[in-house]
This record gives C-alpha cells, structure tokens and sequence, in this order.
C-alpha cells in the first residue's frame, strides 16, 4: 500500500464518484416532485458514501477508488476528497450550493462511463459495489446515514478485528491506495475512455491541445506563406 495516489488514480477516482453519486441522485429525483431541484446531498453525506465504496472495495483487495480514509472527528474522514470536487466542479459536472448536485453533462458522462466501462465482466466487482451503496444508503438523508456509519463494523490497516466504527479511535487508517501487485483485481479503463477523461478532468490538457492545434495551423499559414 501507498500513502498518496497519484494524479491519474486521481482523476479514476472522480469519474468513479461522480457514477456513484449520480446513481444516488437519480434514485432521489423519483421519490420527488418535478418542480424540486435535482441533488445528491451535503458534503458530509457525499464523503460517508465516498467511504462506504471505498471501504467494500478496499477489503476485496480490488484496485478501484484510492482514497485514504481514517478516523476523525464525524467518523471516516479524507481530505482528498476536496481535489475531487474541484476536478468535478470545474469540468462543469458538478455544482454546490447548499448541497451538491450533478449537472445534466455530469449525469450523462457518468452513464456513459457506467455502460461502457463497468458494466463489464472486468469490472462487474466495481459496478456491483457502486450500485449496492448507491441503493442501500443513497435514500438516507445525512443524520441516518451518519448512524449507519457509525455502527458499521469495519477493519483499519493496524487492527484487523471488527468493531463499530464509534469505538474506533481517531487517527486509525481504514483505506490506503493499493499497490497493483497487492490487488486481486483492478479497474480496467480502454485507452479512448483515458483519453477522453484526460481532457474533460483535466483543462490543462485541454489547453495544451488547443495550443498545440493553434501552433500547427500557425505553422501551415507561415509554410504557405513562403512558398509563395
């Protein structure tokens, strides 16, 4: 295990997220009236389901979502998350107000991902987990989730023994970003799909694209202005 992900594991971790979060927000939009605004929840909520996805992946050794967890303060806390939020709200996928919802862009991206990229046999362990949080505590509101979570039995990196989460004390690591020779299985992402995330996560990319367009077309105009 690792301490830090790394800039692509992070930008993995976005789309993953963004999946699972819209999966939750598309459950609530049917349990509510068309005239209220579409979202998935609170900082807080969104972190707790970040956990709980990155937690049952974790203990199946499986190579997916790599973000480090440990105990705080309001239960299983990481400070990576805010590197998410930003990637997401600055690609237009996401937007926070009071609460945080996923923009119609967003909601189509993490479909698309969804069908063609995890609803596969290589990531069918993946897809199960994200659909099983998404429907077993997506509907929570953030007090009951915080509940679930607490009396939640989990492990952590320097006690393998099970215990609720309130008797775990600050400090302890639940989830660490998994070394590919440690991982049973890993998230699997076609090379187009790599490309396609690089540019909508990452708007230096996008420049540098743009800017390298730009240079190439300078670079024909002056070729075609001295050859006559």
């Amino acid at each position: 295990m690792r301490a830090e992900r790394d800039d692509t594991e992070a930008m993995l971790d976005s789309v993953l997220l963004l999946c699972l979060w819209s999966r939750v927000q598309a459950q609530q939009s049917e349990h509510r009236s068309n005239s209220e605004q579409p979202y998935v929840g609170d900082r807080l909520k969104l972190a707790k389901l970040a956990f709980l996805a990155t937690y049952d992946l974790f203990i199946t050794n499986t190579r997916a979502i790599n973000l480090s967890f440990k105990r705080d303060w309001w239960g299983p806390f990481t400070k990576e998350l805010n590197t998410n939020w930003r990637q997401l709200e600055r690609a237009g996928l996401m937007v926070e107000e009071e609460m945080f919802t996923v923009t119609d862009e967003g909601s189509e991206l993490a479909q698309s991902f969804f069908a063609e990229v995890l609803d596969t046999n290589e990531n069918s362990n993946i897809a199960q987990t994200l659909d099983f949080v998404a429907s077993e505590y997506g509907p929570l509101d953030t007090d009951p989730l915080l509940r679930e979570i607490y009396s939640k039995r989990c492990s952590t990196l320097s006690h393998s023994r099970l215990r609720p989460i309130s008797r775990i004390p600050r400090g302890e690591v639940f989830t660490a970003p998994l070394a590919a020779e440690e991982a049973i299985s890993s998230l699997a992402v076609p090379e187009d799909w790599m490309e396609t995330l690089t540019i909508v996560l990452s708007p230096g990319a996008l420049r540098a694209i743009q800017e390298g367009l730009e240079d190439a077309r300078a670079g024909r105009f002056a070729e075609l202005a001295h050859s006559r």
